[in-house]
């Protein structure tokens, strides 16, 4: 029997790891996971290994995993919505630590995204504030605005704070919702509204600062939590977007 199939195999394994002829099992292992997912691997006509691609396998699988999901779907968690009840409610001084300047430049991010979308002064005031106010957040994110980023609020800050916690437990408790971003941004906004929080006095102003707010800032983190899950754990891998690992991307 030839040794081509065998050498070929190897070889694929060996440029999965980068070309590393030091590899080490977790490299090997994610190499077969990525061929098997690919489906890039195939028998050869003159091996003795009987083929499944005439198999009905594959598109049964395919076939009857939106089915699955459908009946999977939950409620929302009620823990996440106490949460964010709790958390605003507190109002405590948040410490100017590495994790809050990151949320400082995300707002900053946010309140330019919405300044370009809206010409509402009074909107814009409630989300950014002066570069010289001087507050403990503003050392962290000193000169942020050369970058065209705005220094966001301090009520903008806390109410991002909030929404992570919000986040962490929304994700954490319900992974299978019908629609995750709308529904984590309409009860967000409930609470937001109930809590009378970043309102614009103008008519309509306030629930279409609080959509666009929201969705801007659930989206990246809905959309990198399934990217990373799905990564792990799908059965087949279709390149119809850039994919995110090195090794594949090499393939």
């Amino acid at each position: 029997m030839s040794s081509d199939p065998t050498e070929s195999f190897f070889g694929w394994l060996r440029k999965s790891a980068g070309s590393n002829n030091q590899t080490d099992a977790r490299a090997v292992l994610s190499g077969i996971e990525e061929m098997l997912k690919t489906r890039i691997a195939s028998k050869s006509d003159y091996s003795n290994v009987i083929s499944v691609q005439d198999s009905n396998y594959w598109s049964t699988m395919v076939r009857d995993q939106p089915v699955t999901a459908v009946q999977a779907a939950e409620h929302f968690p009620r823990e996440a919505l106490t949460t964010l009840s709790e958390n605003l409610s507190e109002g405590k001084e948040l410490l100017p630590t590495p994790d809050i300047a990151a949320l400082a430049m995300v707002g900053g991010y946010l309140a330019r995204a919405i300044g370009e979308r809206t010409s509402c002064e009074e909107c814009l005031s409630l989300l950014a504030k002066p570069s010289s106010s001087g507050t403990s957040d503003a050392l962290l994110i000193k000169h942020q605005d050369r970058g065209g980023l705005l220094y966001s609020s301090g009520e903008l800050l806390h109410v991002l704070y909030c929404l992570r916690k919000y986040t962490e437990v929304v994700l954490a408790k319900r992974r299978h919702l019908r629609d995750p971003l709308k529904e984590a941004v309409d009860n967000a906004a409930n609470v937001l509204c109930e809590r009378n929080l970043l309102v614009c006095t103008q008519p309509g102003h306030h629930e279409k600062l609080l959509d666009v707010l929201l969705t801007k800032f659930f989206r990246p983190i809905f959309t990198n939590f399934a990217m990373k899950v799905t990564d792990k754990h799908d059965f087949l891998r279709v390149f119809e977007v850039k994919p995110l690992s090195r090794k594949v991307l090499k393939l």
